[in-house]
């Protein structure tokens, strides 16, 4: 409301946001089914039945520690410990260097943050973007406490895999479709990459070969003929390609979207449409 010559109006300003930070202070709660027998009265006769209900149970809070944990291809993560004597004694204020190494067999550790425990002895860093990395966290030790380092943990990064076209999209049977894709990751094997291909129809697939030797920016080409059918027929059938598990490449297997190709028709003497 605004003041016109003296009397209130409403008037429209323009909308704006807002963001709040929003801490949740209620119980989380799951749905319990409960079952139990009552006595009731049919045809004037007791009998036993059994009645349930549902109601919602309160779950008690806890601490769950994980060593292995999977994040989004381009992702960072957070990581986490506490630091403290075998008798259980917190060390505060002490420096705490966290040790990564790519997951390629090689374990060569660096320093990839350095942070200080808080007063309980806990502690926290964050890790950049990579490929999945096994991580330790070392202390280096004072003048009364020995230097110590933590088991190993788990930090799994899928690849990113890209079926980057098909053409063309429509062939007649026995016609030819290129593909080129694409794996990414900023780090590929001397020897190469392994790559699956995969052709479908509805909710069936199968592997009919697999690109070896994928090295570079990770972009190759390749090509798939369909077989003979039944001109009045017409099928889509989809392409989709796979990274395989390699012992030196630090990147767990993923797969590309699909993109859909439509056969039919008789096969064409000249250029496929």
């Amino acid at each position: 409301k605004v003041r016109v010559r003296g009397r209130l109006e409403r008037v429209r300003e323009k909308a704006h946001t807002q963001k709040v930070k929003v801490t949740r202070c209620h119980a989380r709660t799951v749905r319990k089914r409960i079952t139990r027998e009552v006595t009731i009265r049919r045809h004037g006769k007791k009998v036993r039945v059994r009645r349930s209900r549902v109601v919602r149970v309160v779950v008690e809070p806890r601490t769950v520690f994980k060593t292995s944990r999977r994040v989004r291809h381009g992702n960072g993560s957070m990581v986490s410990g506490w630091l403290g004597t075998a008798a259980g004694v917190a060390l505060g204020g002490q420096t705490v260097d966290v040790l990564t190494a790519a997951d390629n067999g090689r374990e060569n550790f660096h320093v990839a943050a350095v942070t200080t425990t808080a007063a309980n002895g806990g502690w926290s860093a964050r890790l950049p973007a990579g490929p999945s990395r096994l991580i330790e966290a070392g202390y280096p030790g004072a003048a009364s406490t020995e230097a110590a380092i933590s088991a190993p943990a788990h930090l799994i990064v899928p690849a990113k895999v890209q079926l980057l076209s098909v053409s063309p999209r429509r062939v007649p049977w026995g016609g030819t479709v290129h593909l080129i894709g694409q794996l990414k990751g900023g780090y590929l094997p001397r020897g190469g990459a392994l790559v699956r291909l995969r052709i479908g129809l509805g909710n069936s697939d199968t592997t009919y070969g697999v690109r070896e030797h994928v090295t570079g920016n990770g972009r190759f080409r390749t090509d798939y003929t369909f077989g003979a059918g039944d001109p009045a027929a017409r099928r889509s059938f989809w392409f989709q390609i796979a990274s395989l598990p390699m012992g030196n490449y630090p990147y767990a297997p993923a797969s590309s979207r699909r993109l859909t190709v439509r056969v039919g028709g008789h096969p064409s003497p000249g250029r496929h449409r």
